[in-house]
């Protein structure tokens, strides 16, 4: 069985690094299966795409496309790739426009196409990633699910392709590589953070940095902290702050707000891990805060992950400054953990599921 999968986004090359892993154990025990990455380049930053595969060991990429982020562009691409190879499956993850592109290019080749992490719903019709996913789920032969919740959502909708449960490989990530992060990481020790109380924020969807008034009201927010908030800035962040100077120069002006560059797998767990408290929009940082048992405030009006708001360890702020402040002052409680995201053994049941078909 050959596979190749698609990535160009941090998320996704973080899967793939657990997928990865339990391919490898399986071609040992002498199992036929090979896993090769096309890597679209949508995350062409370095601190969003080549530090994730040195930090997480992830093999090289066997062919690497140079689109930034245009979806026709990377499924031509795509297309051209796979009808040289004729892998048996190509695999998508996601909800990134290089997870559509595979999956448009999959179909323009008659390849049969695995989704992981199928079947999420924010119900937002006008979100880029909504759209995505929505339109990938159509395209799939065989959806692995995150969450029972996804399983439903995909029934309900009379999704045609074969459904699995899986979890979700992000949770896998934060049990294998999370731990290390105690060992390897310096990072609050160069940023003079060890020991003492900070907020994580991050933003980086579209729909927030697209909107100047949203994205000033969110950080306005931010800027009237006491606490330090710890921001690792994205590329699509701060092409919008450098579009805003005056913006800009608030935050570096304020007490509040500590810029640094994307972070690493590593560091990046490092930061969550040692937050008093996380300040997102990202859907992977906010499950992220669910396995760290970290509270956390998401800076939308829905979530694609709504059990960790209903299990008391988030909650939707929105983006009007007052009510994210109002949030970030009476935090959420948690309380229990459910299982939502499985047993940490995603890319096990992934792999074991598509070798018996």
């Amino acid at each position: 069985m050959r596979i190749i999968a698609i990535v160009g986004a941090r998320p996704q090359f973080i899967k793939s690094a657990m997928l990865n892993i339990a391919v490898r154990e399986r071609q040992l025990s002498g199992d036929n299966i090979q896993l090769d990455l096309l890597h679209t380049g949508q995350h062409y930053d370095h601190q969003m795409s080549e530090v994730f595969f040195r930090n997480m060991n992830i093999p090289e990429p066997k062919w690497r496309l140079s689109h930034s982020g245009s979806t026709e562009e990377m499924a031509d691409g795509i297309r051209t790739v796979l009808e040289k190879e004729r892998p048996d499956y190509v695999l998508v993850f996601g909800n990134a426009n290089t997870t559509l592109a595979g999956a448009l290019a999959a179909e323009q080749t008659g390849i049969p196409l695995i989704y992981i992490e199928a079947g999420l719903r924010s119900y937002k019709t006008d979100s880029v990633e909504e759209y995505n996913r929505m339109e990938t789920d159509k395209r799939a032969s065989i959806l692995f699910c995150p969450t029972k919740q996804a399983m439903e959502n995909l029934k309900a909708e009379g999704c045609k392709g074969r459904i699995f449960y899986s979890g979700d490989m992000l949770y896998d990530a934060a049990l294998t590589f999370g731990r290390l992060s105690v060992i390897n990481s310096q990072l609050l020790d160069n940023l003079q953070l060890a020991g003492k109380k900070y907020y994580l924020a991050t933003l980086h969807r579209a729909e927030t940095t697209d909107n100047p008034a949203e994205l000033e009201s969110v950080l306005m927010a931010l800027m009237q902290l006491e606490t330090p908030v710890i921001m690792p800035l994205h590329p699509r962040t701060r092409k919008a702050l450098d579009a805003n100077p005056g913006l800009l120069q608030q935050m570096r002006r304020s007490s509040s707000i500590l810029l640094i560059p994307s972070q690493n797998y590593t560091d990046m767990a490092m930061l969550e891990k040692c937050a008093a408290l996380i300040i997102t929009d990202s859907g992977g940082v906010q499950k992220e805060a669910f396995f760290y048992r970290k509270p956390c405030i998401i800076v939308r009006n829905e979530t694609e992950y709504m059990e960790i708001v209903r299990s008391g360890w988030s909650v939707l702020a929105g983006t009007d400054t007052h009510r994210i402040i109002d949030a970030i002052n009476n935090p959420p409680k948690g309380g229990e953990h459910p299982d939502v995201f499985g047993n940490g053994h995603a890319a096990d049941a992934v792999v074991d599921t598509l070798l018996k078909l």
